[in-house]
């Protein structure tokens, strides 16, 4: 009766133990932060000394060994790639700062609203502060998308356009009076990163 018991209690705790162990196979998604860990099968052995050997190890072809190789040489990184942020440096011109952004209001923020809402976009952001010097920007429109393939839907984007900022003349008006306060300096594409 008690060998029962015991026996039972090991099963019920290996079991736990394994519960709260990720699967070595499990894929390691974008926001793991780190390496999956490898569940280490005893073997049944009376001989001290003998090592453990991984699941992976003990059943793997020679595909799945090149793709673990592969697994552990990402895992070695030390970074997790996040979004795409497209980042537009602009000068405004001398004193008309407030009408950009007038401009911005009526024109942009309802496109960037709309793109978030159909989940074209995740974010945007727009930063504001004084020039170094004559050549320097003073504001940047920062667009968050959440992959290159979001950033490149431009078939997505265009009604979206022609709706919220009208036909093509129309737009080529609000581009002109743009171009009367502000000059865009720079563009700029960068991939957000999260250290592990």
């Amino acid at each position: 009766m008690k060998t029962k018991i015991l026996f039972i209690a090991a099963l019920v705790l290996a079991r736990i133990s394994m519960a709260q162990t990720p699967s070595a196979t499990a894929p390691q998604t974008e926001w793991q932060l780190g390496p999956p860990f490898e569940v280490k099968i005893p073997q049944s052995s009376s001989t001290p000394g003998v090592s453990t050997k991984t699941a992976a190890s003990t059943s793997a072809t020679p595909t799945e060994s090149a793709a673990a190789r592969d697994h552990k040489n990402i895992s070695t990184i030390s970074y997790v790639e996040g979004s795409i942020w497209l980042m537009t440096f602009v000068k405004t011109k001398s004193g008309l700062t407030d009408d950009y952004f007038k401009l911005m209001s009526a024109s942009l923020k309802p496109l960037y609203e709309e793109e978030k809402k159909q989940k074209l976009i995740l974010d945007y952001k727009i930063l504001s502060a004084d020039s170094a010097d004559e050549r320097d920007f003073n504001v940047i429109i920062m667009v968050e998308y959440p992959n290159m393939a979001a950033l490149e839907a431009r078939e997505r984007v265009e009604p979206i356009i022609e709706k919220i900022l009208g036909p093509a003349n129309v737009r080529r008006d609000q581009a002109t009076k743009r171009l009367e306060v502000r000059e865009i300096l720079a563009t700029k594409m960068m991939r957000e990163i999260w250290l592990k």
